[in-house]
């Protein structure tokens, strides 16, 4: 059954006025009028219905002037193909309450080459196309007629390009995002995540925060790099199997890659010596790990720690059809001090082929590096979960072949 409108008696004497003076409107779009959706406008003009008026009449104008109307239908909105590609964003899960969590991964968004390449207009729309899919998004999952849900946003800044925020013509863009998403959809929001957010960021969100209303900044957790702790703060509102495993969940992104990965460090156990193999590289020499996944969605997760002195690793993918100068770099390539610590990583293989871990020490021209490691592949199964298998037993298995 339909829960009752949360609404006060103010609040009602308010929608009934409201709807009253927009009675002229003949809207195509029939989810505009829907009492769950006015209330929005009157909340976050404190039931003032003046200025509830001409916020919603001016919020007409501008889906008018920018065609949201039709900015999801294919062909109707000319937006370039590829342009639409650009934005690393994605909807992953659902919030404890049911609400879609949606993600922007900004390290990959290079923001200058993508506004001198496609232009002011041709960026924003792709923002609006973003804001009008999760809107879609959210009243899909309001199932409720009396509700329309609140989304929680999450916003990772690890790898963007900080000093083209400042540059005037990408301060421009973002600040006329956020004067739009204030204007244009009021009362969408319940949470919003800033991760990864670096020292220099205070300055930016300095400069960000006229734009925005107190209402909004107040639902705003900005959190820095250490990721204990702001796997806490989202734990709190979005179930672990919903939250990605880049933040420390299990959850999957299917347009984002960055987010099926994880990387942590951990103390060196009893358990991990007493499990993990053991190898000795030879100074100019590699050591490579590779295996086979016949479907994808496979989890490839690894351990590993030097006993001495640092090591380079990377992970590559090759098509069984490929030879080596087919391979691509999944994970990217770095010298690892994993001589304290042991370095932990795992992804989800998005597609069937080699996987290649490689331990590299071609630098090196007097030191071998012995290593540890532990390797587990986890088959997804029909009802969701994985099913793992350690490095050792894989071995055992090709060996057979």
């Amino acid at each position: 059954m339909p829960e009752a409108p949360v609404w006060t008696e103010k609040e009602e004497w308010a929608l009934s006025q409201f709807k009253e003076r927009l009675s002229d409107l003949e809207l195509e779009n029939k989810n505009m009028m829907e009492d769950r959706w006015l209330i929005n406008w009157l909340r976050a003009r404190d039931l003032k219905l003046d200025d509830a008026e001409t916020m919603f009449r001016k919020h007409l104008d501008w889906r008018q002037e920018f065609k949201i109307d039709t900015i999801l239908q294919p062909g109707f909105n000319n937006i370039p193909e590829d342009a639409l590609n650009v934005l690393p964003a994605d909807i992953v899960g659902v919030n404890k309450e049911g609400s879609p969590i949606l993600v922007v991964f900004s390290g990959a968004l290079e923001l200058k080459k993508n506004l001198q390449k496609y232009g002011k207009k041709t960026c924003l729309d792709v923002l609006h196309f973003f804001l009008e899919a999760a809107v879609e998004e959210i009243r899909t999952k309001s199932t409720d007629p009396n509700v329309f849900r609140k989304g929680d946003y999450v916003l990772d800044m690890e790898g963007l390009r900080f000093k083209e925020c400042f540059s005037s013509d990408v301060l421009d863009v973002i600040i006329t995002i956020l004067k739009e998403v204030e204007a244009n959809y009021p009362e969408m929001l319940n949470k919003a995540y800033l991760l990864n957010a670096p020292s220099i960021f205070p300055v930016l969100w300095n400069m960000l925060k006229p734009f925005l209303s107190q209402k909004t900044i107040d639902k705003i957790h900005i959190c820095n790099s250490n990721l204990q702790k702001f796997r806490t703060v989202l734990l709190d509102q979005i179930p672990e199997n919903q939250l990605p495993r880049r933040w420390g969940g299990t959850g999957y992104s299917g347009r984002l890659p960055q987010l099926n990965r994880s990387f942590s460090t951990s103390a060196c156990t009893t358990e991990f010596e007493q499990k993990c193999e053991e190898k000795n590289i030879s100074a100019g020499d590699t050591f490579e790990l590779t295996f086979e996944v016949e479907a994808p969605q496979a989890l490839l997760s690894w351990s590993f720690k030097t006993k001495n002195y640092d090591i380079g690793f990377t992970v590559l993918h090759r098509p069984f059809s490929g030879g080596d100068l087919e391979e691509t770099e999944i994970i990217e390539y770095k010298r690892v001090n994993a001589q304290k610590l042991v370095q932990n990583g795992s992804f989800i293989c998005e597609a069937s082929g080699q996987y290649i871990l490689r331990f590299d020490n071609t630098y090196s021209r007097l030191r071998s590096k012995e290593i540890m490691y532990l390797v587990e592949i986890a088959q997804l199964t029909t009802n969701g979960n994985y099913v793992i298998e350690v490095f050792s037993q894989i071995m055992s298995k090709l060996q057979m072949m």
